[in-house]
């Protein structure tokens, strides 16, 4: 089971279509994270009626510049975490404890820096884990190996059709690096670029209040 293709919004797509009375009252902000994230700059850069700002946390704006990322991480880990992982990696190997374990060194450095991780996290990846049916299609096997439908993604080429104000975050221990993440401010006409400095992907746990004043600040600005 799979995609063909990668399509955040689907062609000839247009949010006003079915009801345009609705979408001229609705003013709306659209807030995402990752995966999100790329759906939500797809859908903006359509211009869709009614949309008035968008915040985009930890999403890539490049697959290729995502994994690009991943291997100077990866390459930062202890030596036998960065063997077993590209060890595994060679053999297709995703399965084993001996990943698992490497894996999570990976994910309490750049996905979630709180231990225990908090109930909502918890939940999130046993449903991953129950259910990986939208991962291993649109992502892959592994989350440093992409393979799925949208490996070749590049959604920064769209950005420059985004016509309202956009805040981009991401933290300084992120897996979604600033390497993947500069596109959007790039080619973005309005944006504003924040790095939340003791946060890695899911900032909005770990460094809550902060990140809230942010969003808010935007959110009650003119611009």
């Amino acid at each position: 089971m799979g995609f063909k293709n990668f399509h955040c919004v689907p062609e000839g797509y247009r949010p006003d279509r079915k009801d345009p009375r609705a979408s001229r009252c609705l003013q709306c902000t659209y807030r995402a994270l990752l995966w999100g994230g790329m759906f939500g700059a797809m859908y903006a850069s359509r211009r869709p009626r009614g949309l008035k700002k968008l915040i985009i946390s930890g999403g890539p704006a490049s697959i290729p510049l995502l994994e690009k990322g991943f291997e100077v991480l990866i390459a930062a880990l202890p030596d036998d975490v960065r063997d077993t992982l590209e060890d595994c990696n060679r053999r297709g190997d995703y399965q084993s404890l001996e990943f698992e374990k490497a894996a999570a060194v990976f994910y309490a450095r750049h996905v979630c820096r709180l231990d225990p991780p908090p109930p909502e996290v918890q939940c999130a990846f046993k449903n991953l884990k129950d259910d990986p049916t939208a991962y291993l299609t649109l992502q892959g096997p592994s989350e440093f190996v992409i393979i799925g439908s949208f490996k070749d993604w590049e959604g920064w080429k769209e950005g420059r059709k985004i016509d309202v104000p956009m805040l981009l975050l991401n933290g300084k221990y992120d897996e979604a690096t600033d390497l993947c993440m500069e596109p959007w401010f790039r080619t973005i006409p309005r944006v504003r670029w924040l790095m939340l400095e003791n946060s890695s992907h899911i900032g909005h746990f770990k460094e809550r209040e902060r990140y809230m004043q942010v969003c808010g600040g935007f959110l009650l600005s003119d611009s």
